[in-house]
């Protein structure tokens, strides 16, 4: 929790709201012959009642009066990861929290229309295009988005290894992936940014498919491979 100008603002991951293990699993062997929902990322591989439930007391000031935000550890079962025991999640008064900050690699993404071109991109986007519907309502609760455009896709692969490192460097190196499985398992996002990015960049659609009030509630600017603001 941070305190900023006399607002207590709370920071929340999307990955935060990942499937237990169990329950990836289970959507795995439910999807066997597409690749992009074997491992943790793409849409359908989140619990998005639990994370629109949380978002939705926040809003109200409501609910129990506590928010319990859930913690994933991507160090479980050797890098595929687990969602942590209630006893390790984080807990706050909502009647005190003032701003969610809401983070994640794939937040604002929304379905393509017209999908007969995705089957080019990967064989399995179809289907991750038709759960995406599924996450719209929780788009909707957003009041302002934030949008950090890369040009170089590639990048990801960068920061992705750099992320696992310092994962290692804090848990143990026996912990998480190698840098060949972290490749195959970022070869598992790239689909759903080439589907998305362009109609999440675009401002005009990003107001239209998110139900922003105006552009003024979206805020985009480019970094760079090194993280750094471009212009």
């Amino acid at each position: 929790r941070k305190r900023l100008e006399g607002l207590v603002c709370v920071s929340m991951s999307l990955d935060d709201f990942y499937l237990t293990r169990r329950e990836q699993v289970a959507l795995a062997e439910g999807h066997a012959s597409n690749d992009l929902l074997q491992v943790r990322g793409n849409a359908g591989t989140h619990d998005v009642p639990l994370a629109m439930k949380l978002i939705s007391e926040v809003k109200s000031g409501g609910g129990s009066g506590e928010l319990r935000v859930p913690c994933y550890d991507k160090t479980a079962f050797e890098g595929k990861g687990d969602r942590h025991d209630e006893s390790k999640w984080r807990t706050y008064d909502t009647a005190k929290v003032d701003i969610v900050l809401y983070e994640g690699w794939m937040q604002g993404f929304t379905s393509v229309e017209d999908d007969e071109g995705l089957d080019e991109i990967h064989s399995g986007i179809g289907e991750v295009n038709e759960i995406l519907r599924g996450y719209d309502d929780m788009w909707a609760l957003m009041d302002v988005w934030l949008v950090i455009q890369v040009k170089q896709l590639d990048c990801i692969y960068g920061w992705r290894l750099q992320a696992e490192k310092a994962m290692k460097e804090k848990f143990g190196q026996d912990k998480g992936m190698s840098d060949d499985e972290v490749k195959a398992f970022v070869d598992k996002y790239i689909p759903a940014y080439k589907a998305y990015l362009p109609q999440l960049y675009d401002s005009d659609k990003h107001v239209q498919n998110l139900g922003c009030g105006s552009k003024e509630d979206v805020f985009m600017f480019e970094v760079d491979s090194t993280r750094s603001p471009v212009g």
